[in-house]
């Protein structure tokens, strides 16, 4: 994870070296489809995966549970701010 972190700041830095280059004005043209062929390789691993796929009605059920979990978890925080900040306002 370190190495991810790194290699991203390290573009960031590039990026920012490099903002005023030409041809790195146009590179950000082709961010949306190298991003859409990273996705589709990763789809391509995951599927050839057996381990994944042999799992996968257990994965799908626990990212279900995660989601709905983390939706009514900012609902509540946003009912909570509304109730603890925005109602004194109003007094």
């Amino acid at each position: 994870m370190f190495k991810v972190v790194a290699i991203m700041f390290a573009g960031i830095a590039c990026g920012y070296l490099f903002r005023k280059v030409h041809f790195m004005q146009k590179l950000g043209n082709t961010t949306y489809p190298i991003i859409l062929l990273l996705l589709f390789l990763l789809g391509i691993s995951t599927g050839a995966n057996q381990t994944i796929i042999s799992q996968s009605g257990s994965i799908i059920f626990q990212a279900f549970v995660i989601a709905m979990l983390g939706i009514a978890g900012s609902i509540a925080g946003a009912i909570l701010v509304n109730k603890l900040i925005f109602k004194r306002r109003k007094q």
